[in-house]
């Protein structure tokens, strides 16, 4: 596989915000700073309400039924595996011509060291949707559980995000920050012509979690704020937005991940007691929410100190919330300028799915590129997840 000229490679992802599966088809060719990715086919599955429902019940919480999380991490996969075969059939495309599914699963929960706080242990992050089932039902080679090789190396298991965008977005005179505006921010920093040891990662704090909840609390047929229509109306509370912002994540230095375990409704009721404010009109606090995401993502840009001229191209679903984006243009240095992934020959939905392909061709071909080694000494720079083969024969 690795010696093929190219390799069409399936992209999963299923976010925080869960809104649903997205499912990129890739044709990559080359690899490392060498690879060259055309988008083929994408789609969005809306997860359907029993989906929603069990997702919600098992994510983020301290406490769930183990039951339905064993019962759970086999049967999402067969429904990924499902609306991967209706999308191959609709786009003409025999599952024999697939090379790889890479499937980041879906997280139920993220603990990082700043999380959990305890000394002895290390940080930590679980995701389910089995890869072995994922093969078995399409018959694909997968790859899965991408981030449990980058805790095990020291990491904190996220973001994966700056392998794919320092791959797909180094420049050669152009210093570049990636946002992606997801259920959590994150960005990545690739100053002109960088080494991949000069990059940079990080989660920046809210994008689109606590938004939705607060959509989902108020409205139940709605899954968020479409437009930032509701935030439009409101207006936001300085004090409110000032107590959210005492979250001691806000003032962790890079690189630091994080979850809807940190930013969720607990914490929001929790700064408005403290801060006076639980009589707020609902619209009103959806505009705070909606300035706070905003202003973690201006003050982390701002902590790069970023040369002139600097690029941001943003993804990720919160580029839609025209309020969002233009609290972050208001804000914005002069000097910086807004590039749409859509310039670079992507979608804002598709790129994590994107990303997580790319994650896949890497370990395959065994790309330098990160300077990583494997315990054997072979050339395997991105040495995450596990492969899983359908049976050959029972």
């Amino acid at each position: 596989m690795a010696e093929k000229s190219s390799r069409r490679i399936i992209g999963l992802m299923s976010g925080t915000s869960l809104d649903g599966l997205d499912i990129a088809v890739c044709n990559i060719n080359g690899f490392g700073k060498n690879t060259v990715v055309h988008l083929e086919h994408f789609t969005t599955i809306p997860y359907p309400e029993f989906w929603s429902e069990r997702l919600s019940d098992l994510s983020s919480k301290m406490q769930i039924d183990t039951l339905n999380l064993c019962l759970t991490n086999n049967h999402l996969a067969i429904w990924h595996a499902e609306q991967i075969n209706t999308f191959l059939q609709a786009c003409g495309i025999n599952s024999a011509d697939v090379d790889l599914i890479a499937s980041h699963g879906h997280t139920i929960f993220h603990a990082p060291k700043s999380f959990h706080q305890q000394p002895t242990s290390h940080h930590s992050t679980f995701q389910i949707t089995d890869g072995d089932h994922l093969a078995e039902h399409t018959g694909i080679i997968t790859i899965h559980d991408f981030r449990q090789k980058h805790i095990a190396a020291g990491g904190e298991g996220a973001p994966l995000a700056l392998f794919g965008d320092y791959i797909l977005f180094l420049s050669q005179e152009k210093n570049r920050i990636l946002l992606n505006i997801g259920g959590i921010s994150n960005i990545s920093y690739l100053p002109a012509d960088c080494s991949f040891s000069a990059a940079l990662a990080s989660d920046v704090g809210p994008g689109n979690t606590m938004m939705d909840n607060w959509v989902k609390l108020h409205f139940p047929h709605l899954k968020f704020d479409e437009d930032g229509q509701w935030a439009s109306i409101g207006v936001y509370n300085e004090a409110l937005l000032n107590a959210l912002k005492r979250n001691p994540f806000c003032n962790q230095t890079f690189p630091k991940t994080t979850g809807p375990e940190n930013f969720n409704l607990e914490f929001l009721y929790d700064a408005m007691q403290t801060s006076d404010t639980n009589n707020l009109a609902p619209a009103d606090v959806m505009a705070t929410l909606n300035r706070f995401t905003a202003d973690c993502i201006i003050n982390a840009i701002e902590k790069l100190k970023t040369p002139k001229n600097t690029e941001l191209i943003v993804s990720g679903g919160g580029v839609k919330n025209k309020v969002l984006m233009q609290h972050i243009k208001e804000r914005l240095n002069s000097n910086m300028h807004i590039e749409p992934i859509e310039n670079f020959n992507l979608t804002a939905d598709s790129k994590e799915a994107v990303l997580f392909a790319l994650l896949a061709n890497e370990m395959v071909c065994g790309s330098t590129l990160f300077e990583s080694r494997n315990h054997f000494g072979n050339n395997i720079a991105l040495n995450f997840g596990k492969i899983a083969l359908p049976h050959m024969s029972l």
